[in-house]
């Protein structure tokens, strides 16, 4: 007799990357024209490299995200992640909903448990 169960999802290495990609995709997709010293030019070159690496360190639990870089305006301050770190918070972004699909609504980005989310008026 089968057990008709839903096995809990365990990381899947392939959608991972693939989402990665396409994210990626869009983003060179925005900045294409921008300084060729620009560091979204260097990623692309490297891509085949930084992003399994970084997956598979997301996989494994060591994943480290770089220093924010902070920019400063007359009126304001803001805080800006690397472009790889932004891929990767990302696809953990798409697993992580994937995971809690039953209880999140699909318009809450909000992943800070005892929280009031005026979005989906829930609380967490």
């Amino acid at each position: 007799m089968k057990d008709n169960k839903e096995k809990p999802k365990r990381w899947d290495l392939t959608d991972m990357l693939d989402i990665g990609r396409r994210l990626f995709k869009k983003i060179h997709k925005r900045k294409h024209s921008t300084n060729h010293n620009h560091e979204i030019h260097f990623l692309a070159r490297e891509i085949n490299d930084w992003l399994p690496k970084g997956i598979n360190s997301m996989i494994d639990g060591s994943y480290s995200p770089r220093h924010l870089k902070r920019y400063y305006f007359a009126d304001e301050m803001v805080d800006q992640l690397h472009p790889s770190d932004r891929i990767f918070q990302h696809v953990l972004l798409k697993q992580l909903k994937s995971t809690f699909k039953h209880i999140m609504n699909p318009n809450c980005y909000h992943f800070v448990w005892s929280y009031w989310c005026e979005i989906c008026n829930t609380t967490y």
